[in-house]
């Protein structure tokens, strides 16, 4: 089993950066899906880009959209 596929369904916090006066907000959710893009890692020798999607636990703060909750940065997450 891959080790990212772990992560599926764990409970994390995750930090999205905003331009608003907040800055920032931290949504707690369950992750269901792991994304990664290794797209130009073989042929251009970049970094592999993990990404990954959530499902929110409570009602999105104003601010937040659910596509908000698509593709985040696997730097971006914390267990909670």
């Amino acid at each position: 089993m891959n080790a990212l596929e772990k992560l599926i369904g764990q409970t994390v916090v995750a930090y999205l950066e905003r331009d608003d006066e907040e800055g920032y907000h931290l949504v707690e959710g369950k992750i269901i899906d792991v994304m990664i893009d290794d797209y130009y890692f073989y042929d251009k020798n970049e970094p592999i880009y993990i990404s990954v999607s959530l499902a929110p636990a409570l009602p999105l703060r104003k601010g937040v959209e659910l596509e908000d909750l698509w593709e985040i940065p696997l730097s971006q997450i914390r267990k909670k």
